[in-house]
């Protein structure tokens, strides 16, 4: 679910084995999820699974926007 409405993840290799949530992530904070939900160690099992985003180190190289992609072309 995101802001209420359930979100298709049709790019999962298997049914998420967990049950989790639903959350409200804090402003100015973020909730990581890795791509192998089964297998990752993500913010889900952190004890404390908000990160604020004054803790994040990086550069942007690349920005995708997704909701721009046809999801038809992915099939």
């Amino acid at each position: 679910m995101h802001n209420g409405v359930k979100v298709l993840e049709s790019y999962l290799n298997e049914p998420i084995q967990y049950e989790f949530g639903p959350i409200t992530v804090p402003e100015n904070k973020y909730f990581f999820l890795g791509d192998n939900r089964n297998e990752s160690s993500d913010s889900h099992l952190w004890a404390n699974p908000f990160v604020h985003k004054e803790k994040l180190i990086g550069k942007v190289v690349l920005k995708i926007s997704t909701h721009l992609i046809d999801k038809r072309d992915l099939r």
